[in-house]
């Protein structure tokens, strides 16, 4: 299944660790490591206009912040009740408890038909309920949610519930039938409808939209589409009927495709059946409980010693009162409890409220007084579960890990020029027979003395290899912090580093050392933007030729990053717009530094840079991340000015892309703090939020309200508070999507490669 909700993004250039561990024996491994299966968005293809006011039960899922219906429709959804709607679990995902987003992010269009136009009414959302298999099981069963309207609908033409298929053994559902689905999403030409659309496809074998071919069928989903026919991106969560004009039943609700191409060849579209999840659908419409909503707001980042707040929500979203409420959070670590709002009292690490009873439709906000403990350690950045488990990496049982992708195009490009490797490379126009990172070449032995491969231990540098760094001494290595940081900071003992060669397969020069802390900078977790990690090795390097360290730009070096002046990029990387070429020689290429106007448009100028050609060709690719971008003084030696961070654009070195290279002068304090000091950032998570009320099931955040500890700040007074008190709201959370409010729907003036998403996926996405 193909994502098709993913914007034009910047593309991590990082190798999946988990994904080279779990594939490692099954050489090769890099085609495959970027392959997998995500459910999300398809829009309507080869089909015409329909008439206004012809399907009265289609609502349009809106971003209740944008004012403008054609700009704020992401999604679609089926009224089949007067104050319910009937969506795909993957349009209303968020932080909320149950990992629903908060009710306030969306609103919804009935009666619309032209989005441009204005018509029809928005609503506001009461309450959001997302099957719990969504997370539980497999990516294809449990998307399916149901929204609940704050106002009852009175029918009407333009405003109808619908009814639903009730069996799936309904002979309207048998393979060969007709079906039709609806929707604002793409269109034939790339562009997104503004009015309402409408295609008939046939409902195919369930076989034909399943992810594992051996699978068992048990008609969680139905498969429809036909070869020019197809939903598309914009239109998940909307409508799959059948019957006839006047008795329309909803079969299904929009959920995936099959390929990226929609209607193209082999393609269909994976729709979450309606009959087989008709029990869980009555039973919540039946059910008028209350329905509890968290949350946590803390400030960003605070000075060592401050005092703040912690602000702690609870909503109650659901129809009846919640008796007997109670409220509890426990305290990250490195913290000191001072007081609490609201008769908030701690036991036993946890601050608890007894809050009695909460009205539908209200909400309370208590606070929590801290101070920071410079003496104690913060939260631990554990590795995710799956990425500590090194014997199912090893048997190939890993899941798909974040990490950054390298990638790369041929193209037009010189290659670039090392110390003893001087040489121009020849132009390349279009795709290289033979691509060298994208548009470069071999470089020669020992010529950037400085460059590791991070490689996944225990297997080989070969087949392991996921990232590069760089030696800045004999016992620390500079690299991305996107590497070694994948939903937890990845176990040390399970990356190795290999210096002292420019070959991943040839052994004899080949150095091999082992981790012994990994230091992230913590602002990352924050801010992409803020891409740099430090490894501190067991053992230092030995001294020799082919191992070097390189100089580190600092404050006074701004001339080696001027606009135009000519970096060299180093790694073994991608060597094809595709992905699909991994060379086992060291690749260098020649880049010019981008203006800092073009830069500020995709990242934050004052901690990246970016570097490219207009016209493409040269570029950094998957596996690059973690490598230098170098830059030659007048007296011939080299300084790293960047780290390799991402790409632009879904391939490497297209015409527009750019390179994007974490500045290493913009954290050249924090990289000396680390090195002289050896103690990690410290970090403040806040996760443990829970509520009770009669009559309910415990409601546990699965949020988390993330505070770093600037360990550049000078500290503050004890007792003195943090300059400023956070809202509630999503904002004061860290996201786990690629951004914080509902996203199905790339952006309506797609680029060229909009209606075709590569089939490389990557896992982690950078964003402005």
């Amino acid at each position: 299944m193909f994502d098709r909700s993913l914007p034009r993004a910047l593309r991590c250039l990082s190798w999946s660790l988990a994904v080279v561990l779990g594939l490692a024996l099954a050489a090769p491994p890099r085609a495959q490591a970027r392959e997998t299966v995500s459910l999300f968005e398809p829009d309507i293809i080869g089909g015409k206009a329909a008439e206004p006011g012809e399907w009265p039960h289609q609502v349009a899922i809106l971003d209740a912040e944008t004012a403008e219906n054609l700009d704020a429709q992401y999604c679609g959804g089926t009224l089949i009740d007067p104050e319910w709607v009937l969506t795909a679990a993957h349009c209303v995902e968020g932080f909320g408890a149950l990992g629903e987003t908060d009710v306030a992010t969306i609103e919804l269009g009935l009666g619309m038909h032209d989005l441009e136009a204005g018509d029809g009414r928005r609503v506001a959302a009461a309450q959001i309920i997302i099957h719990p298999d969504y997370y539980d099981s497999g990516l294809e069963t449990g998307d399916i949610a149901l929204v609940r309207l704050a106002e009852r609908v009175a029918p009407s033409a333009r405003e109808l519930p619908i009814g639903l298929v009730e069996d799936a053994a309904d002979a309207a559902l048998q393979t060969g039938r007709p079906a039709w689905v609806t929707g604002w999403g793409m269109v034939d030409d790339g562009s997104y409808a503004t009015v309402l659309h409408e295609v008939e496809v046939p409902v195919v074998s369930e076989a034909l939209c399943r992810i594992d071919p051996d699978a068992t069928l048990d008609g969680e989903s139905l498969c429809a589409g036909a070869l020019g026919k197809d939903s598309c991106y914009g239109d998940s969560g909307g409508p799959l009927v059948v019957g006839a004009a006047g008795s329309w039943r909803l079969a299904g609700l929009v959920s995936a495709g099959t390929t990226d191409i929609c209607g193209g060849e082999d393609n269909y579209t994976l729709y979450t059946s309606v009959p087989f999840y008709l029990d869980w659908i009555r039973a919540t419409l039946a059910d008028r409980g209350p329905d509890l909503e968290l949350g946590v707001a803390a400030p960003e980042s605070i000075r060592p010693a401050e005092r703040f707040q912690y602000t702690v929500a609870v909503r109650n979203t659901g129809r009846e009162p919640a008796a007997g409420l109670t409220v509890s959070d426990v305290l990250p670590p490195g913290l000191r409890f001072v007081a609490a709002s609201d008769a908030g009292s701690l036991a036993r690490g946890a601050v608890r409220w007894q809050l009695g009873t909460l009205a539908p439709g209200q909400g309370r906000e208590m606070s929590i007084t801290v101070d920071e403990d410079p003496s104690k350690p913060g939260s631990p950045l554990a590795a995710e579960p799956a990425a500590a488990d090194g014997e199912d990496w090893e048997d190939g049982d890993g899941e798909d890990g974040g990490g950054r992708e390298d990638d790369g195009p041929g193209g037009d490009g010189p290659g670039g020029d090392g110390p003893g490797g001087d040489g121009p490379g020849g132009d390349r126009p279009g795709r290289p027979a033979a691509p060298l990172v994208v548009g470069g070449r071999d470089a020669a032995r020992q010529a950037w003395p400085w460059q590791v491969a991070l490689f996944a231990s225990p297997v080989d540098v070969a087949t392991g290899h996921f990232c590069g760094g760089t030696v800045i001494d004999a016992s620390w290595i500079l690299t991305a912090a996107h590497c070694v940081y994948d939903e937890g900071l990845l176990p040390p003992d399970l990356i190795g580093v290999m210096a002292g060669s420019n070959s991943l397969a040839d052994e004899r020069d080949q150095v091999l050392a082992e981790i012994d802390q990994i230091f992230l900078n913590a602002r990352y977790l924050l801010d992409d933007n803020a891409d740099l990690a430090l490894l501190r090795l067991k053992e230092p390097l030995p001294a020799q030729p082919a191992i070097m360290p390189v100089p580190l730009a600092g404050a006074a070096d701004a001339a080696l990053r001027a606009p135009g002046k000519e970096a060299v990029v180093t790694g073994w990387g991608a060597t094809d717009a595709f992905g699909d070429v991994s060379p086992d020689l060291l690749q260098e290429a020649r880049l010019p530094i981008s203006g800092a106007g073009r830069c500020a448009e995709e990242v934050d100028p004052a901690q990246q840079l970016c570097a490219g050609k207009p016209e493409g060709g040269a570029s950094a690719c998957f596996g690059d991340s973690g490598g230098p971008l170098v830059v030659q003084q007048a007296d011939g030696a080299w300084v790293q000015v960047g780290i390799t961070s991402a790409v632009t654009d879904d391939y490497c070195g297209i015409p527009g892309s750019l390179s994007l290279f974490t500045r290493v002068d913009a954290f050249a304090p924090w990289i000396a703090l680390k090195r002289a000091t050896g103690k990690a950032d410290k970090v403040l998570l806040n996760t443990e939020l829970k509520a009770d009320a009669t009559g309910t099931d415990e409601v546990i955040w699965s949020g988390e309200a993330l505070t770093l500890v600037d360990p550049l700040a000078a500290p503050a007074t004890p007792g003195s508070s943090a300059s400023s008190t956070p809202a509630v709201g999503p904002s004061a959370t860290v996201p786990t999507t690629p951004s914080g409010t509902p996203s199905d729907k790339p952006p309506r003036t797609p680029s060229p490669a909009a209606t075709s998403v590569p089939t490389t996926y990557l896992p982690l996405l950078r964003r402005p």
